[in-house]
């Protein structure tokens, strides 16, 4: 299958970062910090990866980024870590929530 990790690597690199960041910081600006160094390090650590064991750099860029996500996820989940979630703006985006009440809690935050 040729061209289909393109999609991947984008997707990827775009949405993994910030939803590691979003469990660890308090504002904005850490959020934007956070996500753009993880994407920075993870990045050059998969290329090393990759370089060293001979595997394409782009997936294992990706799977480096779901192994951090993941050890982000279950850290924050056994320690009880609550960084972003305290905050207004992202309690509106809570995973378990469905999309009625996201709708509803849409209506409500604009009046």
């Amino acid at each position: 299958m040729q061209g289909g990790s393109g999609p991947l690597i984008a997707f990827g690199f775009l949405l993994i970062p910030p939803l590691v960041s979003r469990q660890f910081a308090r504002s904005i600006e850490q959020f934007a910090v956070i996500a753009s160094a993880l994407g920075g390090v993870t990045a050059l650590a998969g290329f090393y990866v990759a370089y060293r064991w001979d595997l394409p750099v782009g997936p294992t860029d990706v799977v480096l980024l779901g192994v951090v996500y993941a050890l982000a996820f279950v850290g924050v989940a056994s320690a009880g870590v609550r960084g972003a979630e305290s905050h207004e703006a992202t309690r509106l985006f809570r995973p378990e929530r469905g999309w009625l009440q996201l709708v509803s809690a849409w209506e409500g935050a604009l009046g």
